[in-house]
């Protein structure tokens, strides 16, 4: 084989590997830049995410370090959509690879909607909230993430999916080659 053959074979499967694989984009919130170890240290937890999922999606992250009440370490969040329950079923169908994947689908109702018990919601009929009741549903809420991977919203939407977010009034180590115990290391924050 000849030497430029091999060169132009390797990199078309980096190229390929790179391809099948999870991009989280972060979008850092302009109300309050992240210093160059914060970026460093969000740069590198989502490094960690890519390298352990492989659905071929791009996800769009806010993230920040913002002011939160003196109790709070951080906060996250994830935006939803609404999606049709018979879409979702056939997407997850459609997509199920691995015997874990068929036993999550063999969990789910056949048909067009399903049902679920639920109680201590703002529809809860009668005046107790706490009266359990039954509810038949056709629409499902599924966040971004989910959604692209299961092809529900394109893979490359631009809208943000997550946010993360940590609180400013605490001092956080962004390096996990040397964690330093005096302070909370970010990628162990839950």
């Amino acid at each position: 084989m000849k030497p430029l053959t091999q060169i132009f074979l390797v990199t078309a499967c980096l190229f390929s590997a790179d391809a099948l694989a999870l991009h989280i984009n972060l979008v850092e919130d302009a109300s309050a830049p992240l210093n160059a170890d914060q970026r460093n240290g969000f740069s590198e937890a989502a490094g960690i995410w890519e390298s352990r999922i492989s659905s071929n999606v791009t996800i769009n992250i806010s993230v920040g370090m913002v002011s939160l009440d003196s109790n709070i370490i951080g906060q996250a969040g994830s935006i939803w959509y609404s999606t049709s329950y018979s879409d979702f079923r056939t997407s997850v169908s459609q997509k199920a690879t691995s015997t874990t994947d068929a036993a999550f689908l063999a969990t789910l109702p056949t048909g067009d909607s399903y049902t679920r018990l639920i109680n201590q919601t703002n529809d809860t009929p009668g005046t107790d909230p706490y009266t359990t009741w039954v509810d038949t549903q056709s629409m499902i809420y599924i966040n971004g993430g989910n959604a692209k991977a299961l092809g529900l919203l394109s893979a490359t939407n631009a809208t943000l999916d997550a946010l993360i977010q940590f609180n400013t009034a605490f001092s956080f180590d962004y390096n996990r080659s040397n964690v330093v115990s005096s302070v909370s290391s970010m990628m162990s924050t839950p």
